[in-house]
């Protein structure tokens, strides 16, 4: 009776510690379900069939069991207003994705974004992103961080190969050689031109490249005016208006041409060089063959080089619940592995070191290596109240005058400088 009493005790205990056991455990399960946060992703995708996004957010569930990282497609044309409601009403995703700075500028200037600086003096990898890409994240010197850049799209020129060996051109370095080359291709080809031109909006910074080196890459002087009245600024605008309507190396349409002109112009065989960024070469040489596109740097203007940069970057709303994770996915998207995959991918140039090493793309494409190096020269405009009026309204009305000779390109400056200094 003992012996029973006794093994039955012994049950009791193990039963107790076996229910406890497994009471602990379920509430560790509970709680550990509990710590899983929840963030949601919004961003654009140029080719949202391709599963290549969707794999990195897969990747990314994988590597943080504590963070469900839920991804929405937002078609780019409605983007910046839904952005900008939703940021403002405080409804919007953890995490939002643009390829515009100035967006980011702008949204800063509404308070409606979390400042990163804390953030990132906890990552043990901030360094890995270039001092170019973090400077061009901050509305100012002294304003905190307002978003984790990742990719750029530095602009370059596509050059007709075929064309350029069959009438013995070198690939130019000035401004001068290219207008030369533009010259003996219109010249030469049959029913072509030398230089695809975007005259209509959209086309800002391909004819700021040719003008802001003129004056030092610099938009405004020491006391706070335009350097577009400076004589320099004004000589290097009549050079490139002039490429239409006195060399007239540029098609009639330049005026009103846009992308998909200078785009198809360049493809039909219709022009023989066009500036824009790596994010269109594969369709270039899908449409000519490798053998007959080639890639070269801006033209120098005045011994410099002035490149749109197009940079990428992830924002945090201040509305977000779930910051130090939104902040987790932006930081692992920053990372050379994952910068460089997405950045193949899409065609554009990561803005973090070691990308190279893990993605040798990168330094085996002519392509993809001469849009690294134009990262040397890429600059994004100031983050200024005028800058969107300028760029969106003014510039494609007033210089589409200019190369329409309504106004002469001294006017088309003023209406610029004007413009950029709020009057």
């Amino acid at each position: 009776m003992k012996k029973v009493c006794k093994l039955l005790g012994i049950s009791l205990i193990l039963v107790v510690i076996v229910s406890g056991s497994l009471f602990a455990a379920g509430a560790e399960e509970s709680q550990a379900k509990e710590e899983v946060a929840t963030i949601k992703i919004w961003q654009h995708l140029d080719n949202p069939d391709d599963p290549y996004f969707y794999n990195l957010i897969d990747r990314f569930n994988e590597q943080h069991p504590n963070i469900k990282a839920e991804f929405e497609l937002i078609p780019w044309g409605g983007a910046f207003d839904l952005y900008t409601t939703s940021l403002v009403v405080g409804d919007a995703a953890d995490v939002i994705f643009y390829a515009t700075p100035t967006w980011g500028s702008a949204f800063w200037d509404m308070g409606v974004l979390e400042p990163l600086d804390d953030y990132i003096a906890d990552w043990d990898k901030a360094d890995l992103v270039e001092d170019s890409a973090w400077s061009s994240s901050r509305v100012s010197a002294n304003d905190p961080v307002f978003g984790i850049p990742v990719v750029s799209l530095p602009g370059v020129v596509y050059y007709r190969k075929d064309w350029f060996k069959q009438l013995n051109i070198e690939v130019p370095e000035t401004k001068e050689e290219f207008l030369a080359a533009a010259k003996k291709i219109t010249e030469n080809i049959p029913n072509a031109y030398g230089f695809g031109m975007r005259g209509a909006r959209g086309g800002t910074g391909q004819m700021l490249s040719f003008i802001l080196p003129a004056v030092g890459n610099k938009w405004f002087d020491e006391n706070g005016n335009s350097t577009f009245r400076k004589p320099e600024a004004i000589a290097a605008a009549e050079w490139y208006i002039n490429l239409h309507k006195t060399a007239r190396v540029t098609p009639p349409s330049a005026p009103s041409d846009g992308f998909a002109e200078i785009m198809d112009g360049f493809r039909s065989g219709l022009t023989g060089m066009i500036v824009h960024h790596i994010m269109s070469a594969n369709a270039h040489v899908e449409a000519l063959g490798e053998d007959k596109v080639g890639i070269m740097y801006i033209p120098e203007v005045g011994g410099n080089r002035w490149v749109e940069a197009g940079l990428h970057h992830y924002i945090i709303p201040k509305a977000s619940k779930n910051k130090e994770a939104a902040f987790t996915f932006a930081s692992w998207m920053a990372e050379p592995e994952q910068a460089a995959y997405y950045g193949h991918y899409i065609g554009s140039i990561p803005v973090v070191k070691g990308a190279a090493e893990a993605d040798s793309y990168f330094k085996e494409s002519e392509f993809a290596m001469t849009s690294v190096e134009s990262t040397a020269w890429a600059y994004n405009p100031p983050y200024i109240d005028t800058l969107g009026t300028f760029w969106e309204q003014v510039w494609p009305a007033r210089t589409q005058q200019a190369l329409l000779g309504e106004i002469t390109p001294a006017q088309m400056m003023n209406y610029f400088a004007d413009a950029l200094e709020g009057k």
